[in-house]
């Protein structure tokens, strides 16, 4: 891995390069960045995914939904499709995306839209439903174009973007300096017990400005369901084999709390937001039979 890294090395200096200038360029105002009529809350983060965007978008909708219309607009990773969609009650996870896909599932009344030029969406978006009062922007720090009223960023206790290096080596989508950009900084996936002092440390190591707030935030999981029905509740015991397998970007937690409360787990892998075709299917109902 040493090698690897030595290897990458010269390909992360142009990554941070190319990354830098552009950055310049909308700070020095050569490249312009739209602002827009209502309130445009942008979260996203320095690096690759598995940091909570998702969980956190979902959260403010649940705090907003009562007093405000709500609409989200995300680029639809992974989707098969290009340009702006807007998502029917019964949304196709190919057409918008899955992570979208799931916002509307789950929140049917608000409005849920994809498009990777969101200075172009956003006004189709609103176009769609004139009585939006605010627009959540998914995955949007690094999409300058657009500029957010209030701009929030998550970053996981595990790996921080400051212990954390630019890409290839590490998972940085951009300087660590990025950060500067932001009005909140999320830590994700906290322990529950963790102190006020550590909280201190952990606000002075990352060195914020005056005008930025750090929060920090924890995992609390449901009781799993029937997807058939979600009426059915499941409950884990210490009785239970279970397999358990998943296409998220960063699963070590949730292996973790499902194998605390189990007799054995059996884990399969997939690559984050992968698209489940017959062979995997098949796979997972052998080794499901293997281990009942």
């Amino acid at each position: 891995m040493k090698y690897l890294k030595i290897l990458l090395f010269p390909f992360s200096i142009i990554y941070w390069a190319i990354t830098a200038l552009r950055n310049k360029m909308y700070d020095t105002g050569f490249y312009g960045s739209t602002d827009f009529d209502l309130p445009v809350i942008s979260v996203g983060n320095l690096s690759t995914g598995g940091t909570g965007k998702t969980p956190l978008i979902e959260y403010l909708i649940n705090l907003l939904i009562e007093n405000e219309t709500v609409g989200v607009l995300s680029r639809g990773y992974r989707r098969k499709t290009n340009g702006f969609f807007l998502s029917p009650n019964s949304p196709d996870p190919k057409i918008i995306g899955d992570e979208p896909a799931l916002l509307k599932w789950k929140n049917p009344q608000i409005e849920v839209a994809v498009g990777e030029e969101r200075v172009m969406a956003i006004p189709l978006l609103v176009g769609a439903n004139p009585d939006l009062s605010v627009i959540l922007l998914d995955d949007a720090f690094q999409h300058r174009a657009a500029r957010p009223w209030i701009s929030i960023i998550t970053t996981t206790y595990q790996l921080p973007f400051w212990k954390d290096k630019i890409l290839p080596i590490g998972n940085l989508r951009e300087a660590k300096s990025g950060f500067k950009r932001a009005n909140i900084i999320i830590v994700t996936n906290c322990p529950k017990t963790l102190s006020l002092e550590e909280k201190t440390v952990i606000k002075k190591t990352m060195n914020t400005l005056e005008n930025q707030y750090v929060l920090f935030s924890s995992i609390e999981y449901e009781i799993p369901f029937l997807l058939s029905n979600p009426s059915i509740k499941i409950s884990l015991n210490s009785a239970l084999n279970v397999l358990l397998f998943a296409g998220i970007g960063n699963p070590e937690m949730l292996k973790s709390h499902v194998q605390s409360k189990v007799k054995s787990l059996k884990w399969l892998g997939f690559s984050d937001h992968h698209w489940y075709s017959d062979r995997d299917i098949f796979k997972i109902e052998r080794i499901q039979k293997e281990i009942i």
